[in-house]
């Protein structure tokens, strides 16, 4: 009896051993084919469901992440993101194009070499570090030909843009080379209208629309023998003292030619015919207005 049940135990210890040898996955193989069986539906089987169903997600980002790189790559305003050293690590391909450097060399680089304001930008970098607000600064790059290029940078901190654990500060580069050639072009056209203004041969003068004096030449200021608001007050329709008709009756300067002319009234020659009283009383003068 001993013996039978002596051979029982080693053949129970030898299945065992048996079992202990076999790999895992050959193993469980009887295992993972009841599972599909047992869970598969409508001749699918529930693993190869799930792995349809995870991968849908994976192609919808994948393809979201290629919208966003196509939007940053080829927008129309230069982009640049650097760190906290102001080391560029990333840039689209108006940055190459605005300063004339290939990718491939901007990344890695600080940006500062391509900047050449360098105070104004490390003052820029500070604002960048010290806030989490939109730091906003005008000043002038360098492209890699040396040119200097008008600019104004909007950097926001991003938090889902990071390098080792790094914040970096998205960059928008707008180039300010047309509004600053079109202001030069107002500035001199201004600059040629005030030279006209003021070596024109006879009084001048201009109103707002509510009468308010707002440019005049020094021909007008010897004609009225002041300067317009010198008491404090504003001065409106026209800068004389006292103004009379040619036959001498006192004019209220609400009812000048000026005045008339804002009105919308239209004037005829002799309408323009008055006569200016100056604030000494000394002399009185005659004119006719034009084009007012």
């Amino acid at each position: 009896m001993s013996r039978r049940v002596n051979k029982k135990r080693r053949a129970k210890r030898l299945r065992e051993r048996r079992i202990a040898a076999v790999p895992r996955y050959r193993r469980s193989t009887k295992v993972s084919k009841k599972t599909f069986q047992m869970g598969s539906k409508n001749g699918a089987p529930a693993r190869i469901r799930r792995a349809q169903a995870l991968g849908t997600p994976k192609t919808e980002l994948e393809a979201a992440v290629q919208r966003f790189v196509d939007l940053y790559d080829f927008a129309p305003i230069a982009y640049v993101s650097f760190d906290r050293a102001g080391r560029i690590e990333e840039a689209n391909l108006a940055v190459t194009e605005l300063l004339g450097e290939s990718r491939d060399l901007l990344i890695g680089r600080p940006f500062a070499l391509y900047v050449a304001d360098l105070d104004l930008f490390m003052r820029h970098l500070l604002n960048c570090r010290t806030s989490q607000q939109r730091a906003k600064t005008e000043l002038h790059l360098r492209s890699k030909k040396g040119e200097r290029i008008p600019a104004l940078l909007f950097s926001t901190p991003i938090n889902s843009t990071t390098r080792n654990g790094a914040l970096l500060y998205q960059t928008a580069i707008v180039d300010l080379t047309e509004r600053k050639h079109f202001e030069e072009k107002v500035q001199r056209s201004e600059e040629r209208y005030r030279t006209l203004f003021d070596l024109v041969p006879v009084a001048v003068y201009t109103c707002d629309a509510n009468g308010i004096i707002q440019e005049y030449n020094r021909r007008a200021v010897d004609l009225w023998g002041q300067e317009p608001g010198r008491t404090g007050e504003e001065s409106r329709f026209c800068g004389s003292y006292k103004i009379y008709y040619p036959d001498g009756r006192y004019m209220p300067h609400e009812e000048c030619p000026m005045a008339r002319a804002l009105r919308g009234e239209k004037l005829t020659p002799k309408d323009l015919e008055i006569v200016v009283e100056r604030p000494d009383g000394a002399s009185e003068t005659s004119f006719r207005r034009r084009g007012l």
